[in-house]
C-alpha cells in the first residue's frame, strides 16, 4: 500500500524516570536555580522553555503514568484536523484536561504536548476549540 510508511526500531517506554525529575525539581528550588534563565545559543523557539524550572515541570508532566506515547505539534493538529486557526496550546491543554484527559507540555519542542487522547480526539478539540473562538 503507498499510504504506509514502516519504521523503527520505535522506543515506547517512558521519556523520563519521575521519581529523579521530582529529585531534580526539589534540588532546583532548594538551590534557587528554578528562576536561572536558560542561555540558547541561537534565537529561543517559539514555546520554548525560559527557565530550568519550567524545563523540569515539563518532563515532570511528561513523565505523567497515563500520558500516551507519541508527542503531537499543535500546528500539525490544526492542519490534519482542517481548522484554519490555531488554537493557544494553553487552551488546547486546558480543554483535554476539563474533559478528564492527561495533557501535558513537552520540552520537545514549544509547540507540542502529550496526551492520553487519541489523535481523533485531539483534533475534535481542535475543531471545537475553533468553533467557540
Amino acid at each position: 500500500d503507498a499510504g504506509v510508511s514502516v519504521a523503527g526500531p520505535l522506543y515506547v517506554g517512558p521519556m523520563h524516570d519521575l521519581s529523579v525529575v521530582r529529585q531534580m525539581r526539589g534540588h532546583s528550588q532548594m538551590l534557587g536555580w528554578d528562576d536561572e534563565r536558560i542561555a540558547w545559543s541561537t534565537k529561543k523557539p517559539h514555546g520554548a522553555c525560559s527557565s530550568l524550572g519550567e524545563l523540569l515541570e515539563r518532563m515532570e508532566g511528561e513523565a505523567h503514568p497515563l500520558v500516551g506515547l507519541g508527542i503531537f505539534k499543535v500546528p500539525d493538529v490544526t492542519k490534519t484536523a482542517g481548522a484554519r486557526t490555531m488554537p493557544a496550546i494553553k487552551r488546547l491543554l486546558a480543554a483535554l484536561q476539563d474533559d478528564g484527559f492527561v495533557a501535558e507540555r513537552s520540552h520537545v519542542d514549544g509547540t507540542a504536548f502529550k496526551t492520553n487522547a487519541s489523535a481523533e480526539e485531539v483534533r475534535s478539540f481542535v475543531r471545537m476549540l475553533e468553533a467557540d473562538a
